[in-house]
């Protein structure tokens, strides 16, 4: 029972779409941005809606239903289809009840996700630096709409603060596509993580981890109030560091898929300080 709420959860990205809102949370009170609970609803429907979007059209792809979320994905399409008209009516009748900067900072940010839909499909260079681009959607979504609702008061730790939780989705994404390299370069996903060898990848994280450290550091010159966030961080990137070092202990069962989503959950422990 628990294996198959775990894959549902797994299949249907429900870790993210909760945890991006949570995270959102925690950096708007970090930052003191008052952000009303409209906000993180729409938020976590908006990347739902993102991430099946997503695995409906790589479903559609031939060979795809070797893979277990694109399998699940073809198997419920109707009525995936049914929750994706449900949720698009909820972010409609949620728009009224938005202040207007929340609604234009979306507008940009969702402008940019389906930017990036677009061009990763037309654009081998997008398509290869899938994982970076992938990061900066995730983290002007969660991050990006806290800040643009700030304005025109701004923290230059904001910066920093986005620059952290990037390198964090890019370490996280890096290795989903590495431990994912066979079954993506079978079905033709490929990107340069999936052709990397295991030396070039080791070094693309440990410069990952270093710089991560770094940007991290620098948030903590901005006030004590920085850092309960500078030690979730860190945890994160503790977490993923095992992760990256046991990879073979975590490839069952996609273990490392629910993982490296469970990591976002984190930024709740910063709420105690």
């Amino acid at each position: 029972m628990n294996s198959i709420l775990k894959e549902n959860i797994n299949n249907l990205s429900l870790s993210f779409t909760i945890s991006s809102s949570i995270c959102a949370y925690v950096i708007s009170k970090v930052l003191l941005v008052p952000l009303s609970w409209h906000h993180y609803v729409f938020l976590s429907l908006t990347v739902w809606l993102i991430y099946t979007f997503d695995h409906l059209m790589d479903a559609a792809k031939p060979g795809a239903s070797e893979i277990i979320r694109y399998k699940f994905h073809k198997k419920y399409f109707s009525q995936i289809r049914i929750a994706i008209a449900v949720i698009l009516c909820l972010l409609a009748s949620l728009l009224i009840l938005l202040p207007w900067q929340t609604i234009l900072s979306g507008v940009f940010v969702l402008a940019i996700c389906l930017g990036y839909f677009v061009l990763i499909r037309k654009n081998l260079l997008v398509k290869r630096k899938k994982e970076k681009f992938a990061a900066f959607c995730i983290s002007m979504g969660v991050v990006g709409m806290v800040v643009f609702v700030s304005l025109p008061i701004f923290e230059i730790g904001s910066v920093f603060i986005f620059a952290a939780f990037y390198l964090l989705c890019l370490q996280n994404l890096y290795l989903f596509s590495y431990f994912e390299k066979g079954n993506d370069k079978r079905l033709g996903f490929e990107t340069e993580v999936s052709n990397w060898t295991k030396d070039e990848f080791d070094s693309s994280m440990k410069g990952l981890f270093v710089l991560c450290f770094i940007v991290s550091v620098f948030i903590l010159q901005f006030g004590e109030r920085f850092f309960s966030l500078f030690l979730v961080f860190m945890l994160m990137q503790t977490v993923l560091f095992v992760l990256w070092n046991r990879s073979q202990d975590f490839q069952k069962n996609e273990r490392y898929r629910f993982i490296g989503d469970a990591i976002f959950f984190l930024p709740l422990i910063a709420l105690l300080f």
